[in-house]
């Protein structure tokens, strides 16, 4: 027995619940895309952070002599700049660790530039620290301090 005009309404409903949740599971999808995105720039903007202030507090201990901290054996190259002061350059990958000076592949490049202002009772250093994410210019950190060393100690 066939029944003319009648529809099953079971058959619609099921079809839109498979339409409901296809469009909850795209929504979803790109929730996810957009929060590991995000949780991969936090988790290299913090590990940047710790990274950029261990190597200041290293330079406080020596501010004169930057190349204590920022050696070519630890990673670091002294880089050619038309801005004042030293600038040093490593690369790093994407858990930050440095690569060696001769790999300029990281993921990531950090620029350490240092000035020096001779002033009347001692010498000002100062030193900022920037990491940049080489593959979209995106600026990870930038860190900037400076030490005071007075009279002959900041003569040397």
């Amino acid at each position: 027995m066939r029944t003319s005009g009648r529809k099953n309404p079971v058959l619609a409903e099921l079809i839109l619940v498979i339409l409901f949740f296809s469009l909850s599971s795209t929504v979803l999808v790109r929730i996810f895309v957009k929060a590991g995105t995000i949780s991969g720039f936090s988790r290299a903007e913090t590990l940047g952070l710790v990274l950029a202030q261990d190597w200041t507090e290293q330079w406080k201990g020596k501010p004169e002599n930057p190349y204590t901290v920022f050696a070519e054996e630890k990673g670091w190259e002294k880089a050619v700049s038309t801005e004042p002061g030293q600038l040093f350059r490593a690369w790093a990958d994407e858990n930050m660790e440095l690569k060696p000076v001769e790999d300029k592949t990281g993921v990531y490049e950090i620029k350490a530039r240092f000035l020096r202002e001779e002033k009347e009772a001692g010498i000002l250093y100062r030193i900022r620290i920037t990491i940049v994410q080489d593959r979209n210019g995106r600026t990870i950190a930038d860190l900037e301090t400076a030490s005071y060393v007075s009279g002959e100690e900041g003569a040397m």
